[in-house]
């Protein structure tokens, strides 16, 4: 099996692959995990609940934009003998980066872009919602042309309450209607309609301003379900940013131990393999 591993500020998403295809899905909060030993009982408790066991795990794939996070994966899968590696802005990925400075690229962005343009084709605009919304255009040359970064909907609204006295924050839900009669109400209003009508209108200068008409737009991230619907022509991923089709691409990682069998390794050709034996 392959473990994906997506690191982002909020939340750690994982998916576990078996021959290609998703068997399970599962998160972990990122502030939780301090140590080697809490990825220890994390991973204990879901194996346990999801009924596989950490052995039974050829190769991890991960993408991270937390480094104090990297150290204790790479600890922690050192420890149990299982070869990964990271994905970063030098991993030898299909696309073109076109940026002022292509090693300031979050790998987040870069995984984004390389399974949008896999599953649905370009020109695409790759949108996450996390602890930052992000939009990223890429042509359909698999060319990564730019976008836009901004903070994101929950972050935002936690900051605002937190610095205001007389707010509370609200469950994220559909309010009545746009016009809320209450605080929570106004609140939960300004997370969907302010929040999905800033993404459209990005959208819509982003689409003038490359020229690019028949594009398509992919909504992925923790708060993408609930604001999909409202986002015009979009088509909802919840796993895009799982790094499964990067698996067969460099990237950083350790040295391939000699026991490990060459019919491990998720190297897809075997001419890309970074540990040939």
């Amino acid at each position: 099996m392959i473990l994906c591993i997506d690191v982002g500020n909020s939340n750690i998403t994982y998916g576990l692959y078996k021959n290609d295809i998703l068997v399970n899905t599962f998160r972990m909060e990122t502030k939780e995990i301090k140590s080697v030993e809490n990825l220890e009982e994390q991973f204990d408790f879901v194996s346990l609940n999801y009924r596989f066991a950490i052995n039974e795990i050829n190769y991890v794939v991960i993408d991270s934009v937390v480094p104090r996070i990297d150290p204790l994966f790479e600890a922690f899968f050192n420890k149990k003998n299982i070869d990964y590696k990271f994905i970063d802005s030098s991993s030898q990925i299909d696309i073109d980066v076109q940026i002022d400075n292509p090693s300031e690229l979050g790998s987040d962005l870069l995984v984004g872009a390389y399974q949008a343009i896999y599953k649905y084709g370009g020109p695409c605009i790759v949108i996450d919602m996390g602890t930052a919304t992000t939009l990223a255009l890429v042509s359909g040359k698999k060319e990564f042309l730019g976008g836009v970064i901004y903070p994101g909907v929950l972050s935002s609204f936690n900051n605002l309450v937190k610095d205001t006295s007389k707010l509370t924050m609200a469950s994220v839900e559909a309010p009545a209607s746009v016009i809320g009669k209450n605080t929570i109400e106004c609140l939960q209003s300004g997370m969907l309609y302010a929040s999905s009508e800033a993404v459209n209108g990005l959208v819509r200068i982003i689409i003038e301003e490359s020229e690019m008409p028949d594009i398509k737009i992919i909504i992925t991230g923790g708060i993408a379900s609930f604001l999909h619907p409202y986002i015009k022509n979009s088509i909802y991923d919840e796993n895009l940013c799982s790094p499964k089709k990067t698996s067969d691409v460099g990237g950083r990682g350790p040295r391939r131990p000699r026991y490990l069998l060459h019919r491990q390794c998720a190297c897809r050709p075997r001419s890309l393999c970074r540990y040939p034996t």
